[in-house]
């Protein structure tokens, strides 16, 4: 295939409050919890620097200002880090939605705090163009009786979302989603301003006939954001089952 690039701008959604991690979070955000030797936050922003993200913007809300603190402006990481305040909170669309001029037309990678991948992004990024999509999903088969299932037809466009479309067709492939995505800044536009979700957004846009694009891997993948998937990440690393170096 033929390399179309990759984008240089990224977003991290660090804002919510954790409740899944609790009793951890009662003192400390969710983002700064240490995974093996560092912050979870700082393993996804070594991520992104590594797949060519230069600029991230992190939107803040529950004990922000230690994050901020933490971080600082990202000259310590190698990339310019950014901050999108959000006094009262927005939700995973109101948030992206309020850093909407800091992509500046161009598209950019999504990313939960509390994801811990391999994952190619520029290879995400030449598929997502090339499907002509406004949003490219990462998504993997394993897990799927752990989360919502999330169907793709057999030219790996999504069609449905935790059935809320109620589509049904004989070829098609179901993932999990990763909490990853490539989006086109022109499909902020239909995200209203204020709190939203960006799965209502999503199944409204599959609704109308928009191109949300579905990128399977098995790429190394970990969720971060349960106690019980966090404490065995950790334990994995301390005896040695699991070598960061390996998989970041």
């Amino acid at each position: 295939m033929k390399v179309l690039g990759y984008p240089k701008k990224a977003m991290i959604l660090s804002a919510g409050f954790g409740t899944r991690l609790k009793p951890y979070t009662d003192t400390v955000p969710k983002p700064l919890l240490t995974v093996g030797d560092k912050p979870m936050i700082l393993h996804c922003i070594n991520m992104l620097r590594n797949n060519g993200i230069e600029e991230i913007v992190i939107n803040l809300h529950y004990r922000g200002a230690m994050i901020r603190e933490k971080l600082g402006t990202g000259g310590d990481y190698d990339v310019r880090i950014y901050y999108s305040d959000e006094p009262e909170i927005l939700g995973t669309g109101g948030g992206v939605k309020k850093a909407e001029k800091f992509f500046e037309g161009e598209a950019f990678v999504l990313i939960n705090c509390d994801v811990l991948t391999r994952v190619n992004l520029k290879e995400v990024y030449d598929f997502h163009k090339s499907k002509n999509a406004l949003s490219t999903l990462i998504l993997r088969e394993k897990d799927t009786d752990k989360y919502n299932n999330i169907m793709a037809d057999s030219e790996l466009y999504i069609k449905d979302i935790a059935g809320r479309t109620r589509w049904h067709e004989k070829s098609f492939r179901v993932g999990m989603f990763a909490g990853i995505h490539i989006l086109e800044p022109q499909i902020l536009s239909f995200f209203p301003e204020g709190y939203s979700s960006i799965t209502d957004r999503y199944v409204e846009l599959i609704k109308q006939g928009v191109n949300l694009a579905g990128f399977f891997t098995e790429s190394f993948w970990a969720d971060l954001g349960n106690l019980e998937d966090y404490k065995k990440i950790n334990k994995d690393i301390e005896n040695g089952a699991l070598k960061l170096n390996d998989v970041l």
